[in-house]
């Protein structure tokens, strides 16, 4: 899903998606006008090699502040007992 916010200046977009060719999804932003217009190009938020999932967005003074979810699991075994999870959180204007 697509996460939005307002920082009374404009929407900053955020969502999760998988690159082509690529097995984790990744954590994107983007900001729009009032219209919709993109105000940005579209960046990629995570560094990391774990799955970046269901980001979350506020208004941060003029910017927006944006945090995720980062899930490793060893080699993509769906053993629990093996996965790790840890939050992330970035700032941007």
């Amino acid at each position: 899903g697509a996460y939005i916010s307002w920082n009374g200046d404009s929407l900053g977009l955020a969502w999760s998606d998988v690159d082509d060719g690529e097995k984790q999804h990744n954590i994107y932003f983007q900001r729009l006008d009032a219209t919709g217009k993109p105000l940005s190009e579209i960046r990629r938020l995570n560094k990391s090699q774990a799955d970046s999932l269901i980001p979350s967005i506020a208004r941060y003074q003029s910017g927006f502040v944006l945090g995720w979810n980062e899930v490793s699991v060893a080699a993509h075994n769906i053993d629990a007992r093996q996965s790790r999870s840890e939050i992330a959180v970035v700032r941007v204007h």
